[in-house]
């Protein structure tokens, strides 16, 4: 059942955004949104949330009661991984203040691959630098499966180069472990500010990028 008001609900989301979320709700339509808040499936609850921020509408208690449940499934390592993967994806709809602490305990590497990416694809909805801040504190502790999306990540928004950079700068992270492509070493170098990509030239060579210049590539 989750599956088949899940994709409509989507689309819905879709249509709302492309319209700027001036369409209008009759009581039956915010009755229905108020049963899905209050439902016991986070897929669910987060699906009418999404709507309702589309539509401009204050958050309500019952959402506020989902996100702290969530908070709580998502860390519990006795339930399923599918039911922790939902709670997580509902956890991207707090405020980061509220649910980074839980998010970054879950990339630790003693958890399921599944789980870790989860809390990754949550933190990607957040535009605070401490996400990178955070995200370089605990590189050690990553798992190798899920670095290169920490990687992209960092190199997703501009505001999370400089302190990038800088870790690449003090040893936090080497240079080697990027291992990073040719698009994303451009993200550095030519997409950055003019002092960010000063610094990362110094760190990060652009021969590849060079020469398919000079071949007219």
């Amino acid at each position: 059942m989750t599956t088949y008001l899940t994709t409509p609900l989507k689309g819905l989301e879709a249509g709302l955004t492309r319209r700027g979320g001036t369409v209008e709700l009759d009581s039956d339509a915010e009755s229905a949104l108020d049963q899905l808040a209050g439902s016991s499936s986070p897929t669910l609850i987060a699906a009418a949330w999404r709507i309702g921020r589309a539509l401009g509408l204050p958050e309500t208690q019952a959402q506020a009661k989902a996100l702290q449940a969530a908070l709580l499934g998502a860390a519990d390592n006795g339930r399923s991984e599918s039911a922790r993967v939902a709670d997580i994806g509902l956890l991207a709809l707090g405020t980061y203040s509220g649910v980074h602490e839980t998010l970054f305990t879950l990339l630790t590497g003693n958890q399921l691959t599944a789980i870790q990416q989860a809390a990754l694809l949550a933190l990607k909805g957040f535009n605070d630098p401490d996400v990178a801040k955070n995200l370089v504190e605990q590189w050690r502790s990553l798992a190798p499966s899920i670095r290169p999306g920490v990687i992209a990540l960092l190199l997703q928004r501009a505001s999370f180069h400089p302190i990038l950079i800088g870790a690449l700068e003090k040893g936090q992270i080497t240079v080697g472990e990027l291992n990073l492509d040719l698009e994303q070493r451009r993200r550095l170098l030519h997409y950055s500010s003019p002092d960010i990509a000063a610094r990362a030239a110094k760190l990060i060579g652009d021969g590849e990028y060079s020469n398919r210049k000079a071949l007219g590539e």
